[in-house]
């Protein structure tokens, strides 16, 4: 189950919480005390147990002035490891009273996924996941974030915040809670602006790739090849470097074909599949080539790619080469 089903429907019964978003988890834990636990009620109505005798005396006190009361077991795989008759903690669970809600938290360790402990949970569609925010979902983390602290930013410039900061990165294990500590830290510089955000981000590949393209799209050689060379510090592969160069020349010359074409800007963008800050570059970037060229350079990169994958020519070599024919202006 998708933690966000927790913020549309009535709750009852019992929940496992888990994921790497522990953020998230504790957001949704706060919303659900608010919703369910009248405040002034708490010493009633919220517990916390860390075994099944703890439990089971707790499910047994009837709510005082609420509705519902809210059980919380804060180790769930330390209260998995101690738990010595799984069928009779089961059995609990099948006859679970209504006006209970349990919500069982992952912390520090992880469950093990293939144990009867979580297939329980799974079975009865009451785990909860709480897995890193993709997309416009993360832009929407950060401008509520924002919003509660009363600082006004631009979309823009939140993007390239997001962007800058490696969250959306395959190779980095960025949560929440990192990213709400960078913007914390950029919320203490004062004004946010695009020169503090460059100064304070922590570089890693993601943003090493950023820099490349843009580097190759103002056709500046020696930063092209300082980000190359970056790139291949932290053990990017050669190949993936290639196809990220070569759907940014691929981008640029779709762009100058539809624009000769006469297409609109707007028209241009969904025909290219791509998004607004993304496009907002390429139709700055393509104004530095022109339409030969960049089908020259391309007809180049076809080569390129093809010695990259038959040949044992040095990788780094034909990279250079590669980079220097697309900065190098005719």
């Amino acid at each position: 189950m998708d933690y966000r089903e927790l913020y549309k429907n009535d709750l009852s019964g019992f929940y496992l919480f888990f994921g790497c978003e522990k953020l998230l988890m504790e957001n949704t834990l706060k919303y659900i005390i608010n919703k369910y636990i009248p405040k002034g009620t708490y010493a009633f109505n919220l517990s916390r147990v860390n075994n099944f005798n703890e439990l089971y005396k707790s499910a047994w006190t009837l709510p005082v002035m609420s509705e519902k009361k809210l059980i919380l077991i804060d180790d769930g795989a330390m209260f998995e490891s101690e738990l010595e008759d799984f069928e009779k903690f089961k059995d609990f669970l099948d006859n679970f009273f209504p006006y209970n809600i349990l919500i069982i938290m992952e912390g520090q360790n992880p469950f093990n996924k293939t144990k009867k402990f979580y297939r329980y949970f799974q079975g009865q569609n009451r785990n909860v996941e709480f897995s890193k925010l993709k997309g416009s979902m993360v832009n929407s983390f950060v401008d509520g974030y924002f919003l509660r602290k009363g600082i006004k930013v631009s979309k823009a410039l939140t993007s390239y915040m997001i962007e800058k900061s490696g969250y959306n990165s395959r190779n980095l294990d960025m949560t929440l809670y990192d990213l709400k500590n960078e913007i914390d830290k950029l919320i203490a510089l004062g004004e946010i602006t695009k020169e503090k955000i460059d100064s304070l981000m922590t570089d890693n590949i993601d943003t090493n790739v950023f820099a490349l393209t843009d580097a190759i799209g103002d056709r500046n050689l020696d930063i092209s090849f300082k980000e190359l060379h970056n790139l291949y510090k932290i053990n990017e592969p050669v190949q993936k470097t290639f196809v990220i160069i070569q759907r940014q020349i691929r981008l640029l010359l779709a762009y100058k074909i539809l624009q000769k074409a006469e297409y609109t800007p707007s028209s241009i963008m969904n025909i290219m599949e791509i998004k607004n800050y993304e496009f907002t570059k390429v139709s700055n970037f393509q104004k530095n080539f022109e339409l030969e060229e960049l089908k020259e350079i391309y007809s180049f990169m076809e080569d390129i790619d093809l010695k990259l994958k038959s040949t044992d020519l040095d990788q780094m070599l034909l990279m250079e080469m590669l980079i220097t024919k697309i900065c190098k202006k005719n």
